[in-house]
């Protein structure tokens, strides 16, 4: 199941084979660093920062952006903000 959103309810019906039927509720969260075993996420972005003044010039700026899902759920997370 891949929920639509980040957070909410999950509501579950199980019927029995005598007819009978269970019903609850799962609240469940996922947060969205965390990668699944295996999977590489990353993000890079360059470019100059435009402020529409002359005398300050256009400042060169870089990010980039890791995420790598490990074994039993851990994930690793890096990323770099460099600016003039």
């Amino acid at each position: 199941l891949n929920p639509t959103s980040i957070s909410g309810d999950l509501h579950v019906s199980i019927e029995e084979n005598d007819g009978t039927v269970q019903s609850y509720t799962v609240p469940y969260s996922s947060l969205p660093i965390l990668q699944r075993e295996g999977r590489t996420k990353y993000s890079v972005m360059a470019g100059e920062f435009r402020s529409g003044r002359k005398s300050q010039g256009n400042p060169k700026v870089f990010q980039a952006t890791l995420s790598h899902g490990l074994k039993k759920g851990i994930s690793v997370y890096a990323g770099t903000q460099i600016a003039d």
